[in-house]
């Protein structure tokens, strides 16, 4: 989902001239815990992580952030996130706290990614590991491909 997810941000960052901050690669994925090996962030955690985050760059001057998701669990807690930040800002009389616009877009559901996605894979687009996910990362990471035989 990270890789995805800054893979896109770069792109979005080169087309626009935007600032790419780091990626943040564990989100909220505690309905995938049962999975060994999983990890996650409590959705409380996220929020602090956010909050701490734009914080630092709102006082650095900052004022529009727009988070580029591969995650759908990550959602919920993200806009709350946005609204801790917010109340924070002002808290702590950040200047042009009331400037500071937050918002989140997952990549896979942008409207021509989607009917791209759709177009090429049909049914066989899903929720996770989906032939859109799988490309992207094969785009990226195009020597880490491998081949194998089949029966």
């Amino acid at each position: 989902d990270a890789i995805c997810a800054e893979a896109i941000a770069r792109g979005v960052g080169e087309a626009t001239q935007a600032l790419v901050a780091p990626t943040i690669n564990v989100g909220m994925a505690l309905h995938h815990t049962a999975f060994p090996g999983s990890m996650s962030l409590r959705p409380s955690t996220l929020i602090l992580l956010i909050r701490d985050y734009i914080t630092c760059l709102a006082r650095a001057g900052f004022t529009r952030f727009f988070l580029i998701n591969g995650h759908g669990g990550n959602v919920a807690t993200l806009k709350a996130a946005f609204s801790e930040v917010y109340a924070t800002l002002v808290d702590l009389n950040v200047p042009n706290a009331e400037q500071v616009q937050c918002q989140v877009s997952n990549w896979y559901m942008c409207g021509s990614v989607y009917r791209l996605a759709k177009e090429l894979y049909g049914d066989q687009e899903g929720s996770h590991a989906t032939p859109s996910e799988v490309a992207l990362t094969q785009y990226v990471y195009p020597d880490a491909i491998k081949q194998a035989p089949l029966s």
